[in-house]
């Protein structure tokens, strides 16, 4: 992806971008309309996000699926995720060092309306 920012230790010891960093992320937005940050989330979370998301979502036959969440593909599925641990955790969905970027770029009374994910299961057509 062309839209990546690798958000250095420095970065996330001050927490907040440095302003050139800052800059870069919205131009590349602008450009590519997502970005995807590196190293913002802590690598203990990330496997226990992983274990559970698994665990509750992947883990379901395709049917199962069908039933608790919207189908978008083929053997895709849109998942509204239960604000729960370890899903509940403001780092994962307001983190401190995105939060900033995103009042800046949209308002301060932004709000975050949904959290949710596309589970995709194996033979899963390609997407678009």
């Amino acid at each position: 992806m062309k839209s990546r920012i690798a958000v250095s230790q420095q970065e996330q010891s001050a927490g907040r971008l440095t302003r050139h960093r800052s800059q870069k992320a919205m131009r590349l937005f602008r450009e590519n309309g997502a970005l995807w940050f590196e190293n913002v989330l802590e690598p203990r979370l990330v496997t226990r996000l992983q274990r559970a998301y698994h665990q509750r979502y992947t883990s379901l036959p395709a049917a199962e699926l069908a039933k608790r969440h919207a189908v978008v593909g083929d053997r895709r599925f849109m998942a509204t995720v239960t604000l729960e641990p370890p899903f509940s955790a403001p780092r994962l969905f307001a983190h401190p060092l995105l939060v900033p970027l995103l009042a800046n770029w949209l308002g301060p009374g932004f709000v975050i309306s949904s959290f949710g994910s596309v589970v995709a299961l194996p033979g899963a057509a390609a997407q678009d």
